[in-house]
């Protein structure tokens, strides 16, 4: 049998082309270097030849609906590329852009690896992870969390000194950055 994309569109249509297999989603989308999925054909009015396929989430994330499932489109990308993705591993936004679905930007990483690639979180004082001030002690404190505990790595009487522990310590624990 011949595959053609009305077929691809039928199968589709009849929940025969199963999201999640590398194969299938390149009969579904073309991928484009800018990082974005286009559709191959159309199937709805949403889902048109051509139409850069999916919405932002509201945390950012671009998403895509096949077969009625909500899948992240840089998985995806990731799939298409290099094949399914093992069991206990994620994909990582290296520049921490979640809307920056390039290929170049993806990495195959652990969940501990894919949580040391985050931004510093919003209520952040001090502007740099991993150090606050600490009332008390009236210094400032340093702290790295490896293997799911809690390091301390110190007290400083200035900030510039916490901030190059942590930095050495990310350094010595092989954080990815």
């Amino acid at each position: 049998m011949t595959i053609t994309l009305d077929s691809i569109q039928n199968e589709l249509e009849k929940g025969n082309v199963q999201p999640g297999r590398a194969a299938d989603w390149k009969q579904i989308f073309d991928y484009l270097p800018e990082g974005e999925l286009v559709w191959k054909f159309t199937c709805t009015a949403n889902k048109r030849t051509n139409k850069i396929a999916g919405w932002t989430d509201r945390r950012g994330y671009r998403r895509v609906k096949v077969n009625g499932r909500s899948v992240s489109i840089h998985r995806i990308i990731w799939e298409m590329h290099h094949g399914l993705i093992p069991k206990g591993k994620e994909i990582d936004h290296i520049d921490r852009q979640k809307g920056n679905n390039k290929l170049h930007n993806l990495r195959l990483v652990t969940p501990t690896q894919n949580c040391q690639n985050k931004s510093i979180r919003r209520d952040n004082k001090s502007g740099a992870a991993g150090v606050h001030w600490h009332n008390k002690k009236n210094k400032w404190a340093a702290y790295i969390s490896v293997n799911k505990k809690l390091k301390h790595l110190g007290y400083f009487d200035v900030f510039e000194q916490a901030k190059k522990a942590r930095d050495l310590a990310v350094i010595e624990h092989n954080y990815l950055v």
